[in-house]
This record gives structure tokens, sequence and C-alpha cells, in this order.
């Protein structure tokens, strides 16, 4: 049988269903590679960069087990709690033990892994697991020697970052003038949640005070906040404002930082940008509804409105997030905005592969991020879809990985329980062990006793078409 994508048909409550939620489960599973280390591909579909595939690592990433607790702790209110909070106990000790001696964490950049220092790295990878840690703290009230060692471990990693990072920009900034740690946006508003979070939760207000806020009256005042646009610049380069995806992770972040320390600057901002995420929705030619990436930065400063950026990939990965955020911020009266997510939901819907997977984008020029969906993007499905099932799901209902064969223009690639197989015309074909960090090989490289290839053709072949349709004229 062969299924091509999208699938116009589908709708969100098949797609989005318990079964949906187990195949994604088993794919989370598939990759682990030990007690709590969970690998993956490591693509990057903003950017284009699968440089990590390259290296032959598909290993974990510390950010990326941080993703994966989430979800477990969500599972864990759920159905066979136990199970879920063994499975929580384990991610947070690989946590733990990803730490450098420096205090910060390895195999902390997706693209630069595998990266054994701390320094290979930016803040948001760096504090994302703080922020899981801290509520794996919470979660252990009466387990005095785990919050002990939590605790130790968070003081020595706040001690290293703000030696390291205040004030130290990135490679396109150079060291910053004002507060903050890199200098951009999206990413140091990830730590300043965390240093609420941690006063919050341990009762140390000091990273918060001393670095925290002084940061956050930058990010709020008008030289990253353009309030006649609803968006933020970045930080890094003139005249380039935050993407859509990433505007959805700044609006999570103050959402948090005003929970644990309002702000009354903090909520018209945040109806601003619900207004934002809410405008970046269009319709194309062929009835989907679809996100802007942005805005063209120019074009929209001169005309002095948002000019969104509609006629190039789609980011589907992104979608998601973008769902639950208008879920939880959008006005619940109003029909235009139940309308779009409804379409937004069909189109997601309609990308749902067999596998219970998702692509990573729709990009012609990119037909790699089609087929094969990234850790980043399977987590955060998996976490959409446990949102949606708040029953969860018993171990003992997950199911057996299927074999698939995917295509997308020249790309063709495979999966199954054991691993992977990416093919390209006219180049040699890369395939990984799932269970091994560096199991990355290239022809004729194998590995005894594990099957990365079917033994017949699967019983699920599956076409992705790489047509992006063009906008519907406002």
């Amino acid at each position: 049988m062969t299924i091509t994508y999208p699938r116009p048909d589908r709708s969100p409550s098949d797609a989005f269903g318990p079964a949906t939620l187990g195949l994604a489960t088993a794919q989370i599973l598939a990759w682990r590679q030990g007690a709590g280390a969970v690998g993956g591909l490591h693509l990057h579909a903003c950017w284009g960069v699968s440089s990590a595939l390259a290296r032959h690592y598909h290993g974990q990433t510390v950010a990326g087990l941080a993703h994966v607790h989430e979800g477990v702790r969500m599972l864990a209110n759920g159905s066979d709690s136990f199970r879920w909070r063994h499975f929580a106990d384990a991610l947070a000790a690989q946590m733990l033990w990803l730490q450098s001696p420096k205090g910060g964490f390895i195999h902390a950049s997706g693209e630069n892994e595998p990266s054994y220092d701390s320094h290979w790295s930016c803040p948001i990878h760096q504090m994302l697991p703080m922020l899981a840690l801290l509520d794996h703290y919470e979660d252990r009230p009466d387990d005095l020697v785990v919050r002990n060692e939590i605790e130790i471990s968070l003081a020595r990693h706040l001690d290293w970052f703000s030696r390291f990072w205040w004030k130290r920009g990135n490679d396109w900034s150079g060291p910053l003038a004002s507060a903050g740690w890199c200098g951009v946006i999206n990413q140091d508003l990830v730590t300043i949640a965390a240093l609420a979070r941690y006063g919050q939760v341990v009762g140390d207000w000091r990273p918060f005070e001393t670095h925290g806020l002084p940061a956050l009256d930058v990010y709020l005042g008008p030289r990253y906040f353009n309030s006649s646009l609803g968006l933020f610049e970045r930080g890094d380069r003139a005249d380039f404002t935050e993407r859509s995806g990433y505007l959805v992770l700044i609006g999570q972040m103050l959402t948090l930082i005003h929970r644990i320390k309002p702000d009354s600057r903090i909520p018209p901002i945040l109806t601003r940008i619900t207004e934002t995420l809410t405008d970046s929705i269009f319709v194309d030619e062929a009835g989907f509804h679809h996100m802007a990436s942005g805005i063209n930065d120019a074009a929209s400063r001169k005309q002095g409105r948002r000019v969104w950026l509609r006629n190039n990939k789609q980011v589907i990965c992104d979608y998601t997030g973008l769902l639950t955020y208008l879920a939880k911020h959008g006005d619940p009266r109003s029909t235009a905005l139940k309308n779009k997510i409804f379409g937004l939901q069909k189109t997601v819907a309609s990308y749902v592969f067999s596998d219970g997977t998702l692509p990573n984008a729709i990009d012609p020029e990119a037909p790699l991020f089609a087929v094969a969906p990234s850790a980043n993007t399977l987590s955060g499905f998996w976490r959409f879809l446990i949102n949606r099932n708040p029953a969860g799901i018993e171990w003992k209902d997950i199911p057996a990985v299927p074999e698939v064969i995917r295509r997308s223009g020249p790309v063709t690639y495979f999966n199954n329980a054991d691993g992977w197989k990416i093919s390209e015309m006219g180049s040699p074909s890369l395939h990984g062990i799932k269970r091994l960090s560096h199991g990355v090989f290239r022809d004729g490289e194998e590995w005894p006793g594990c099957k990365l290839a079917p033994t017949s053709l699967p019983g699920i072949e599956e076409d992705v078409s790489l047509t992006v349709a063009a906008a519907v004229a406002e």
C-alpha cells in the first residue's frame, strides 16, 4: 500500500488519537541508548542543518532529554504512572551525569554534536535541562537525596554559567554592552525563566535578582520589542525579527516568568504576541492552513505593517507548538481564531505519517527534512499528542515500531525498530543503529544482529509531495 502526503481528508480526531500516541511513544523508546539516554536524528529544519549525521552521531543531547522528560512527566499523570515515574528518574539522573566538572552540560549542541565540553553550546541548551531538573526536584518532595544532588548540581551549574556566559554574546554579536548572555532573545528568556524557577523552587533568588531581572529589563524594552509589529528583534543582527516558531517559545517563557514573578509589562506583550501569531496563519491555494515562517523585515518596516513570508518552506514541526500555545492564550470567543486553529490542525493531520511521526519541513530544496523526523520534531509532536490524550498510555499497550519506506524527491528514508537508512540519488547512503550513539555508517559498513533493511518490501510505502502552494491573496 502506498500513501501520498498530504492527506487532505484526514481528520484531526483520527490523526491525533490514542493509536498515534502509541506509535509516537514506540518511536521515542526505540531510540533508548541506555538508562535515561535517548538519541535521535539531529536535523535543524529552520537552518537546513544535518551536520551531526556527517560526524556519525545520533546520540543524546541534554536539551533533548529535557524535552523527553517533560513528556514522561505528563504521562506519569495518566496511566501506568509508576513505570513512567521510574523513566523520569532515569532521565533526571542522566542529565546530572552529563554535567561537566566545570558546571555546564556536555552534549548540549544539536548541530555541533558530539560535544564533550560545555563551551560547545548556547544558553538555551544549557538552561532547558535546568528547568527539567527543577521540575524533577518538585516531583520528589520526600526524596532528600535526589533533591540534595540536584541542588548541588544546579549551584555549580549557575556558578559556571554566570562566569562563562554573562555578556558573552555570540559569533555575530560579539560581547554585549548591556545585560544578557548570548544576546538572542529566545535563548536568554529561557535563561531568565530558569533563574526565576530556581528562586521559586530552591528559594535562592540571588541569580534572578543579580542577572535575570536586569536582562529582563533589556529584553522588554524598545531595543528588542517592536510594539508596532508585535515582534521581537532576534538581537544578534540588525533588522532581523525572531521567526514565528521562536515567537511561540518567547511567549511560553514570558508566561512562565510572569507566573513566578508578576510583572505588569508582560501581559500586554503576551496579548500582542498572541495577535501576531494568530495573524501568521494563512491559507494557501490548495486550501491548507500554514504558519508563516516570519516577516520580510525590510518590507514590513517600509510599509509599517507585517509582510509575512508565505511562499518559502513550511516548517511543519513548529505548527504543533503554535496550536498548543493558541489553545492556552487565544480568545475562546473568537470564531475566526477557532477556524484558523481547526484549519491548522487539519494541515498537521494531513502530514501525520502512518508510523506516528511528522515531517520537519516541506522544503522543495531539502527533501530530507520532509521524510526523516528529527529528535526535536518527534518529541514535540509526542508532547502535543499527550496533551490531546490525557489518559496517556500504559507501557504494555505500546505497539511495535512499524517498518516504513518514505520517499520525497530524490531522497528515500527507511525506518524500523532497530535502525534507519537515508538514500539520495547519486550520493552514498547513510544508515544508523538506533541503540548506538555513534552508530551512523556509510555504505558497506554493517553491524551484526541489527536489521537495517527490510527483508521484503514493507506493508506501507509513503510518498511526500514537496509542492508548496502559493498563498491566497488577501
